[in-house]
């Protein structure tokens, strides 16, 4: 395949990707004003059905986006697996109209200082955060195919460390821009990042009546 080729073609998986990104956050905010909460993380890898059991916690509230569920496409461009984290508090039966979403995204600047796109480091009814956020791991490193297989990183060498932050965080996410540079402050990186929006989702579910309180 000729380099112009191979270009366009991890252009057009890029764009495919940030379509399923897209419409994976449509979904989720659709499904909460249908169901009153937004749902848990799919039951496995090779399970697209969100979770039996309750999630209580970041970490239980965190894996893989439950595409069977919401009736989207759970994969990239790449055929890896879409990535999911939602504030427990939004997944319950009855959510509160005074709930306090809790994930973050931060971006990295030029000198290695992080600042956050959405969220503070402490998550309040003034200062509010994401209530969920979704991720593809990119073409490189920590993929998960909807067979349940992980690709490994292509760096033996530790580089990709604010991929390996995204793929074990529970709460707080990064999103920068894309770099093959493994010396770079942070080391390759080519995930890409959305959330749902806090203000479209609780002013859609107040309008259907969906959340609980004064």
């Amino acid at each position: 395949m000729r380099f112009a080729e191979h270009l366009n073609f991890d252009q057009r998986r890029e764009r495919i990707t940030h379509q399923r990104l897209a419409a994976a956050r449509d979904a989720l905010v659709g499904y909460a004003v249908s169901h009153g909460r937004l749902p848990r993380p799919a039951a496995s890898s090779r399970d697209g059905k969100e979770a039996e059991v309750p999630c209580s916690t970041d970490a239980d509230c965190t894996g893989f986006i439950p595409w069977v569920t919401l009736g989207i496409d759970g994969v990239d461009g790449w055929w890896h697996l879409l990535r999911y984290s939602v504030t427990p508090a939004l997944t319950g039966q009855e959510v509160q109209r005074d709930v306090v979403p809790n994930r973050t995204v931060a971006r990295r600047l030029s000198n290695g200082d992080m600042v956050y796109v959405v969220g503070q480091d402490e998550c309040s009814s003034a200062l509010l955060c994401a209530p969920a956020v979704v991720f593809s791991t990119g073409k490189n490193n920590f993929g998960v195919s909807p067979q349940g297989l992980l690709q490994h990183p292509s760096t033996s060498d530790g580089t990709s460390i604010d991929e390996l932050r995204n793929i074990t965080a529970s709460r707080n996410y990064i999103s920068r821009e894309k770099s093959t540079d493994a010396a770079a402050i942070g080391g390759s990186f080519d995930d890409l990042v959305v959330w749902v929006d806090v203000g479209r989702l609780l002013s859609s579910m107040d309008k259907t009546f969906q959340l609980r309180g004064k």
